[in-house]
């Protein structure tokens, strides 16, 4: 299972993908025990299949979320305003993809038309 489906929506057909990323920033890698080496390269990991799976939005909100531990649940009405306040920020781009769609839907369906036409005027003598 994909902790970001961009491309399973995609293939399932959505023509446009917006994603929410709730990552935090990395700090930085002080070294220590093999434990420490192990946690970081598992870190590095989940950063760059992260960063892969992120490519597949055609929008990214990115709320700002580094002041919250994951296992903290006792201050949801901050998070809900950073993911309100980001997605606010992120609505003109949200409009272009979207447009974006649109015209390509519009174009794609202008040219399918065009190459019936022609189909019908080579093959079927123009009728």
């Amino acid at each position: 299972m994909e902790c970001l489906p961009a491309r399973s929506a995609k293939d399932m057909g959505a023509q446009v993908i917006i994603s929410v990323d709730v990552s935090r920033e990395t700090p930085r890698f002080i070294g220590g025990s093999g434990l420490d080496i192990i946690l970081r390269s598992d870190a590095v990991t989940r950063i760059y299949l992260n960063d892969l799976l992120l490519a597949d939005a055609d929008v990214l909100i990115h709320p700002d979320v580094d002041g919250c531990q994951w296992a903290d649940f006792s201050g949801p009405r901050e998070l809900f305003r950073a993911g309100e306040k980001a997605a606010l920020e992120s609505l003109s781009a949200i409009r272009t993809a979207i447009h974006k769609a649109a015209v390509f839907r519009k174009t794609l369906a202008g040219r399918f038309k065009t190459i019936k036409d022609k189909f019908v005027e080579t093959f079927a003598g123009g009728k």
